[in-house]
């Protein structure tokens, strides 16, 4: 009887670890909604819209990367040693900001320029984040995020030449 017991006891115990393993579940991650071209044109066709870049390169020496979300969005980044540069073109979904910079800046203006209200976020009379609607769609533009931004003139220059 006492082995019968015992060989019970024990499979008892064996069931009851067994049901206590944990289950993992599979890990489910968000896609990358970006697609890299290597062209304007190609980015323009994906998305269903043009561009217009700064004809002047704002940033020297940089590495120009280009990415499309379909029929939603264009970005052209410009990496270069010192600055960064990050212009967006999306249609207009009722976002405020799309320039994904999360970063807080101390200064926040809204200018009336050339017909376009624009609102500019930076740090020490410099500019960092710039966003604008216009039309059915949404703009922004992004200079070293988080670091030293540049100045007013030259972000009123670039803008005007943004579309």
């Amino acid at each position: 009887m006492k082995k019968f017991l015992t060989i019970m006891l024990m499979m008892l115990l064996c069931i009851s670890v067994s049901s206590c393993e944990s289950k993992q579940e599979p890990e489910v991650s968000i896609g990358n909604p970006f697609t890299e071209v290597k062209t304007i044109e190609e980015a323009e066709k994906l998305a269903g819209f043009t561009i217009n870049l700064p004809k002047e390169n704002f940033v020297d020496n940089s590495d120009v990367q280009i990415k499309v979300i379909k029929d939603e969005l264009i970005e052209v980044s410009y990496h270069g040693s010192e600055k960064w540069l990050v212009i967006r073109k999306g249609l207009d979904k009722g976002e405020e900001d799309i320039s994904g910079d999360y970063n807080e800046y101390p200064e926040q203006i809204t200018n009336f320029v050339n017909g376009r209200d624009f609102i500019f976020r930076g740090q020490d009379g410099k500019i960092n984040v710039v966003t604008w609607k216009e039309g059915d769609y949404i703009y922004s533009v992004n200079i070293n995020p988080g670091g030293i931004g540049i100045d007013y003139d030259v972000v009123i220059q670039m803008l005007s030449q943004i579309k």
